[in-house]
């Protein structure tokens, strides 16, 4: 039984991300060419060489991109960080984050 419902799961997402899988490829290109019509702005940073074999590793498992990995963890740690911040009345310049 713990198989039908890994492949219900597996199912369900992979419908879920049906269209990002699609477009990304397309996306990354889009920016690597710098021919992106919507703002954007690079972000770099220099990480030690095991962060990136590993990240490399579950990429290649993945078949994610590094733009798309990247940047649904920064989207997930801001999201976090917010939280954080929100849960502990965090402001700056007075104004709530």
């Amino acid at each position: 039984m713990a198989d039908l419902n890994e492949y219900l799961h597996f199912r369900a997402l992979a419908f879920k991300f049906r269209n990002d899988a699609l477009s990304a490829p397309l996306l990354d290109q889009v920016c690597e060419t710098g021919s992106l019509a919507i703002p954007s702005k690079q972000v770099c940073t220099t990480l030690a060489q095991p962060v990136v074999d590993r990240m490399e590793s579950l990429l290649a498992v993945l078949s994610m991109s590094k733009r798309q990995f990247i940047e649904m963890a920064i989207l997930e740690a801001m999201d976090q960080a917010e939280y954080v911040l929100e849960t502990h009345n965090c402001t700056i310049d007075g104004v709530p984050v």
